[in-house]
This record gives structure tokens, sequence and C-alpha cells, in this order.
């Protein structure tokens, strides 16, 4: 403590290896982490590695009493030299995450934890694959068909979607204020819209904030069955909720018309390893259908009981 009292930057440090720690880094494995690594350009303070022991984020510490964004070109120079994709700026209280391999469209941005092995892992399959602009994801009145027949879009809707995807695509905006009357979908267009954030890969989760617990219910009635389905596990007696799309991925890749083929071969296929367990509970519910049953749309609650029952 005496040594901290006197060294800003390395009480820094130890709020940031307390912050690595609760990420799940293992700071006395060298592999994962290394401390102080001396570049052409200077000394980086860490440097955190996928589980190849490659580097995969150049993390500069700097002083609590100091802004780390201003380290954010020293921190780049440091990573260019060991061609790390990604940059942390951490005073131990404040970070921000830079993505170098899109810093032409996205500069360094605040976090509120640090982000694992597994997040930079998932953050770099996706600059494999970047986001597409959302214009590209065509949506008309039948949009939700294959999941709700009975359900159309409204011109109107339609408008408002192509309106926010202009600003998104070409200003780069990122808030956007509906106001809608009741009655006239509001939650359907978010359903539409949050799909169409996921399909072209702009978003990984959505945050969806009501103020009422009904709203909520309704809300999870009126969404959650467009996209997932929910099967009860007669081994465990728990509910499994599975994405639609899952499901319909896993029974093209099992099924031949009707006929179940073998599942074995599904390993060849390199799965990012953050669908792996839905693609591998969807195997599960079309090759042991007398475990899984599905729950009706509608009081699945209800149904979920007696069927435990």
């Amino acid at each position: 403590m005496t040594h901290t009292s006197h060294n800003p930057e390395a009480f820094s440090r130890v709020l940031i290896d307390r912050a690595l720690t609760e990420s799940e880094w293992d700071l006395l494995n060298q592999q994962q982490v290394q401390f102080e690594h001396h570049t052409p350009t200077g000394r980086a303070d860490y440097l955190l590695k996928d589980d190849l022991g490659r580097v995969l984020c150049v993390l500069e510490a700097k002083r609590e009493d100091l802004d780390p964004y201003d380290a954010k070109e020293q921190a780049r120079g440091y990573a260019e030299n060991l061609n790390a994709p990604f940059v942390i700026l951490s005073n131990g209280r404040e970070h921000w995450f830079w993505n170098l391999q899109r810093a032409e469209y996205q500069d360094a941005y605040r976090i509120e934890r640090l982000p694992s092995q597994k997040d930079l892992e998932r953050v770099r399959l996706k600059n494999l694959q970047p986001p597409r602009e959302l214009r590209s994801e065509v949506v008309s009145p039948d949009y939700l068909y294959r999941l709700r027949p009975d359900l159309k879009l409204r011109g109107y809707q339609i408008n408002a979607m192509e309106a926010i995807a202009d600003l998104f695509d070409k200003e780069g905006r990122r808030k956007f204020l509906l106001e809608m009357a009741t009655g006239t979908g509001k939650t359907l267009l978010c359903a539409v819209l949050i799909r169409r954030f996921l399909a072209t890969r702009n978003a990984e989760r959505v945050l969806f904030i009501v103020d009422r617990i009904e709203l909520a219910k309704q809300t999870m009635e009126d969404v959650s069955r467009d996209a997932f389905d929910y099967f009860l596990d007669l081994e465990t007696g728990a509910v499994k909720t599975i994405s639609v799309d899952a499901l319909e991925g896993a029974k093209s890749s099992l099924y031949k018309g009707d006929e179940l083929i073998d599942e074995s071969s599904l390993e060849a296929y390199d799965m990012p390893e953050w669908i792996e367990d839905e693609v591998e509970l969807a195997i599960r519910i079309f090759s042991e259908k007398q475990r899984y049953v599905r729950i009706p749309e509608r009081e699945s609650q209800e149904v979920y009981a007696l069927m435990k029952k």
C-alpha cells in the first residue's frame, strides 16, 4: 500500500488487474496476459492474448487522474507493431475500447467493464464478417411471413424503418425517437427493427425497456414467439428457449426430406463458439423427440405447469 500511494499509475494497475480478473483473465498465465512488453515505439503495459497465445489487444494503463483516451495514438503505435486488432485505454476506473480494424468507421468508445478473452475473439470474428448496411436487409409488407404469416407491415411502419436505416447508414446516427399513437403497431415495428439490426450484424444483443410489468408481458408474448420457440425438457423439467433460425438451420442440416441423416456430418462445420450451444440444443431437439416437447404459443406458463404435472 505504501508503494501505490506514491505511485498513482501503480494504483491504477491494481484496479486494472482486478478488472481483468473479474473478466476471467488469468494474470499468472503468460499465454493470456503479458506485462510490459517493449516494442520499437515504446513499452506496452499489457498484452491480452487469444487461446493460441497470439496478441489480441494492447491495454495501455494511465494514472487515475489522467484521461486514458489521450493515450489513443500511443497505444495504436504499439498495437500496429504487434499486429493486434484491438486497443484498450484505462486508468482503472474509466475504460475505452478501440477496434483498430474498424477505426475508419468508429472511434474509441467508453465501456463499462473490460472484455473477456471470448468477448475479444467474438469481435475479431465479427471483423471478418463486418456489419452490412441496414438497407441491405430489404423490409417489405411480408417481412415476417416466414415467422408469422398473419402479420403484415403497414406502409408507415416501413417508411419509419427506412428513415432510420438512411440516417444510420449514411449519417452514422445512433439515437432515434419514434412517436406513435396507441394501436399503430409500436411493438411490431420494434420487433422488425431489432430483427433488421441482428440480421445485418449491427447488433448482437438488444435491451428492451418498458415502464410497466404488464407491458413487458405483452411485449414478450408479441415479440418472443416471432423469433424464439419454447420446449419442455421431460428429463429435467426445464423450459428451453431457442431461436427459430437455429431450429430451422438444424432441421435443414439434419433432415433430407423427412428422413433423419447422420448428425455426425455436422462436426465438419467450424461454428463460432457463441452459437455452438444453441446449435447443439437444436440438434438434440430434433434427434431426441421423446425428450423435448414444444410448448404451445398461448398461456405457455399454464401449459408448462400442466405438462410438468
